[in-house]
């Protein structure tokens, strides 16, 4: 369940062009059989079982890190952000070589920048530039962060300046 860090602070609703960037599209629970939301139900349900065999394993590291973030993202297409949450809280707990840790920490920090939690976002950014990730990146985040909030102007001079912009996942 997503809660704002900051006392007082509610959820707001944003509208689309003048409020955002990025607009996340959530899979129809009426869909047709067959359908994108079948394949997506597939995909989390190939994840949760990597995790259970990973788990009944004793599998850790890297391995843990990809099945939680993949299950992560098929459930957050499926519109279940806090079992995305919970994934990512996990995996980026989870000791993992550099470009697993920092895969977790990206999409969990465009998962609260979505919800309008910019302090727990900004947490995460300072936490990836701390632990050398690509430093474009962590821009290229903070700037999202800005246009969320309605900074466009400070989004902007962010953005201006990134030549090569990599993620954790190239």
């Amino acid at each position: 369940h997503l809660e704002p860090m900051e006392q007082g602070r509610a959820l707001r609703t944003l509208s689309a062009g003048s409020d955002v960037i990025c607009i996340w599209s959530v899979v129809e629970e009426d869909a047709p059989l067959g359908s994108e939301r079948d394949r997506l139900k597939r995909r989390e349900a190939r994840a949760s079982a990597a995790l259970d065999k990973l788990e009944q394993a004793g599998i850790s590291g890297n391995d843990l890190v990809t099945a939680l973030v993949e299950r992560s993202r098929a459930r957050r297409e499926l519109g279940d952000d806090d079992g995305a949450l919970a994934d990512l809280n996990r995996a980026r707990r989870v000791k993992a070589s550099d470009a697993y840790r920092w895969r977790a920490r990206e999409d969990l920090t465009t998962l609260l920048i979505e919800h309008g939690y910019y302090a727990g976002a900004n947490k995460l950014i300072g936490e990836l530039r701390d632990d050398g990730a690509d430093e474009s990146y962590s821009d290229w985040l903070t700037a999202q962060v800005h246009a969320a909030q309605g900074q466009a102007h400070v989004a902007w001079e962010i953005l201006r300046r990134l030549e090569r912009v990599t993620s954790s996942e190239g």
